[in-house]
């Protein structure tokens, strides 16, 4: 399940709700895009995190390399991997 989006589909529902008890014309699409993101949190698998293959590496947040786990920070990218 994917809580996020499952919190999306029922905001823009209810902005799409909102939008037709005051009379606005463009309500529908959020009516309708609402629950469907509601339906595909509750049908798409949740994705496994990925993790490196060496025990003593982990991935950057940023740029997405391999760096060693005590890394400070990315030799690729230069930013702070936590």
């Amino acid at each position: 399940m994917w809580p996020s989006l499952a919190g999306g589909g029922v905001v823009v529902f209810l902005f799409g709700l909102f939008f037709t008890l005051n009379g606005i014309g463009f309500a529908i699409p959020f009516m309708i895009v609402g629950p469907i993101m509601i339906i595909a949190a509750l049908i798409l698998p949740e994705v496994p995190p990925v993790k490196p293959e060496n025990p003593n590496m982990k991935y950057c947040r940023f740029c997405l390399k391999e760096i060693p786990l005590q890394a400070e920070t990315c030799p690729e990218c230069g930013l702070l991997p936590d």
